[in-house]
């Protein structure tokens, strides 16, 4: 039973991971976004990131 708790912790934790990396992501390409709007070379840096 302890070990079983113990693999639903770390699936926890993962999601929990993925979440923040998600939320990173997103954060970073409307940061992206709104700098291509301004400019070129915002733009091309956008797209590197973004493929």
């Amino acid at each position: 039973p302890g070990r079983q708790k113990a693999e639903e912790k770390s699936r926890d934790e993962g999601a929990k991971i993925l979440a923040v990396e998600a939320f990173i992501v997103d954060a970073f390409r409307r940061i992206l976004l709104a700098g291509h709007c301004r400019s070129q070379h915002s733009r091309s840096l956008a797209f590197l990131y973004l493929t």
